[in-house]
């Protein structure tokens, strides 16, 4: 039998060894979205779509992390600034 397994598990080490996609159901929402978009940060709902393994979902979320932190950094600089 063939198709999609959902799956819900705190195993993280299980979950890197299974896990082909990840979906995220804590990430902050895109405004103005109304779609599920693959290997995003958001997607409006509180819902993103990862790629890969858990281990390459935690790279992720780490990438995109430092991104809204660049991000933050630039705007309080462009505030001061002001």
């Amino acid at each position: 039998m063939e198709g999609p397994v959902l799956l819900a598990s705190h195993d993280r080490a299980f979950l890197d060894q299974v896990a082909t996609t990840i979906l995220d159901l804590d990430a902050s929402p895109s405004r103005h979205a109304d779609t599920v978009r693959d290997d995003s940060p958001g997607s409006g709902f509180g819902l993103s779509k990862y790629s890969g393994s858990y281990s390459d979902y935690l790279e992720a979320r780490a990438q995109e992390r430092e991104r809204w932190e660049q991000q933050y950094r630039d705007e309080q600089e462009q505030l001061k600034e002001l």
